[in-house]
């Protein structure tokens, strides 16, 4: 973060702007959790019998419990790309 020597530093620009990487560890989890589902799937397609009919109801469940968190996620993300387009426009004024 570059400050000008004219302009008082601001605590609560640090704030919004740690919110920001927040949400964006966030996006980075949900990426990490897609690529385990992926890996998931492709074990889905080599499955056969009663190994699949385990794994399908399995996976359906977990998909719908990470559903709901990643739902909720996205209910803010409005919030958190407008945080994204503040931030640095107040750090550079």
């Amino acid at each position: 973060m570059i400050h000008s020597p004219n302009k008082p530093h601001k605590p609560d620009k640090i704030v919004v702007t740690q919110d920001v990487r927040i949400g964006m560890n966030k996006f980075a989890d949900r990426k990490r959790a897609n690529a385990a589902h992926v890996a998931d799937m492709r074990g889905l397609l080599q499955a056969h019998g009663t190994a699949f009919d385990r794994m399908f109801p399995q996976m359906i469940v977990s998909h719908h419990q990470g559903a709901v968190p990643m739902a909720k996620t996205e209910l803010v993300s409005q919030a958190l790309a407008q945080r994204i387009v503040d931030s640095p426009t107040a750090e550079i004024a």
